[in-house]
C-alpha cells in the first residue's frame, strides 16, 4: 500500500528527542529523511543515553529509525554548499538548534527560502524564536515546569513532579508534525512553503490550560492531587491484595456498578454517595 508522505523529502537537522522525535513520526509516514549531523557533535548525544552491550544507544536508535543519514561540517564552505543544495530539493526542513544557530551558518528560513520557495522549514525550540525567552535554552523539565505541568502533577503534600516520559520533549515533536502537515496541505493549493516556530513550554500549556479552565472564572489557582479527579470519585489508583487496580468512575450508573463488583451494594443507598457531586465531596 503507497504511505502517505512517501512522496515527501525532509532535510532532518535535528539532536536529542523533540525534533528526532518529529522526524521519526515523518518517517512512519513514508517520507525519506536525511539526518544531518555535524562531524564528532553526534557523539555527546549518544553517551546521554543508556547504552546497548555494543555502547550503542537505544534512545539515538529508537528516535532516529528508519532515516538516511550523512555527516556534514556545516561551518566549512563545501559542507555549507551541500546542505543548501540539499535543502533547494528538499519539502521539509526541521531542526531544533538554539535560536540563531541556523542563521548564523547560514540556513536560515529568509535565506533558504529565496533557493526553495516551496520549502515547508519548522523550528522547535524551547521558548520560540520570538517570545522574551527566546534565547534561553531549554530542556524537556524546564519545559514541563514552565508550561504549568509540573504544578498540577503529584500529591498534594508533595513536591511537583515531571511525567514519567519526556512529555514536553514528545509533544514538540508532535506539533512540529501536526504543524508540517497542515502546511503541506497549504502547499498544494498556494504553492508555497511557510516557517513554523514551536515552542516546547507552549506545547505544555495548550495541554494544561483547558484542563484548568476553571482557573478563569474562579481565580482559584490549581493543586495536585494526586491520581485523583477534582469532579468524579472513585477515581484513581487503589492499593488491593493482590497489587494496584485503576478504577475510573465518571457516570453515577458507572458508580452503582463499581459497588456492584465490590460486592457494596448496600450503600448504593446511602445519601453521602447517592451522586457525584456527592461522591466528590465525600472522596476521602
Amino acid at each position: 500500500m503507497a504511505e502517505a508522505l512517501e512522496d515527501i523529502r525532509v532535510l532532518d537537522f535535528t539532536q536529542y528527542l523533540s525534533g528526532p522525535v518529529g522526524t521519526a513520526i515523518l518517517s512512519e509516514l513514508g517520507a525519506e529523511i536525511i539526518k544531518v549531523e555535524m562531524p564528532g557533535k553526534g557523539e555527546p548525544e549518544r553517551l546521554a543515553m543508556p547504552m546497548t552491550p555494543k555502547r550503542e544507544a537505544y534512545q539515538f536508535l529508537s528516535y532516529n529509525r528508519g532515516k538516511k543519514s550523512i555527516t556534514l561540517n556545516l561551518k566549512d564552505p563545501k559542507g555549507l554548499e551541500i546542505a543548501r543544495k540539499l535543502a533547494a530539493k528538499a519539502d521539509v526542513l526541521v531542526e531544533n538548534f538554539a535560536t540563531g544557530v541556523m542563521e548564523r551558518l547560514g540556513l536560515g528560513y529568509e535565506e533558504l527560502s529565496r533557493i526553495n520557495p516551496r520549502l515547508i522549514y519548522a523550528s522547535i525550540s524551547g521558548f520560540g524564536h520570538t517570545g522574551p525567552r527566546r534565547n534561553d535554552v531549554s530542556y524537556d523539565v524546564v519545559g514541563q515546569a514552565m508550561g504549568g505541568l509540573m504544578s498540577v502533577t503529584g500529591y498534594p503534600d508533595g513536591e511537583p513532579l515531571k511525567a514519567g516520559i519526556s512529555l514536553a520533549d514528545y509533544m514538540g515533536g508532535y506539533n512540529g508534525v501536526i504543524a508540517i502537515l497542515a502546511a503541506l496541505h497549504y502547499r498544494t493549493s498556494s504553492g508555497e512553503g511557510q516557517a513554523i516556530d514551536i515552542s516546547m513550554q507552549d506545547c505544555i500549556w495548550s495541554m494544561v490550560f483547558p484542563d484548568r479552565a476553571d482557573y478563569f472564572d474562579t481565580h482559584i489557582v490549581p493543586k495536585r492531587i494526586g491520581n485523583k479527579l477534582s469532579s468524579s470519585a472513585p477515581f484513581g489508583a487503589y492499593n488491593a491484595k493482590d497489587g494496584y487496580v485503576v478504577i475510573c468512575t465518571i457516570t453515577d450508573p458507572q458508580w452503582q456498578k463499581v459497588l456492584y463488583a465490590m460486592g457494596r451494594e448496600d450503600l448504593s443507598g446511602e445519601q453521602r454517595y447517592a451522586t457525584r457531586e456527592n461522591l466528590t465531596k465525600n472522596v476521602e
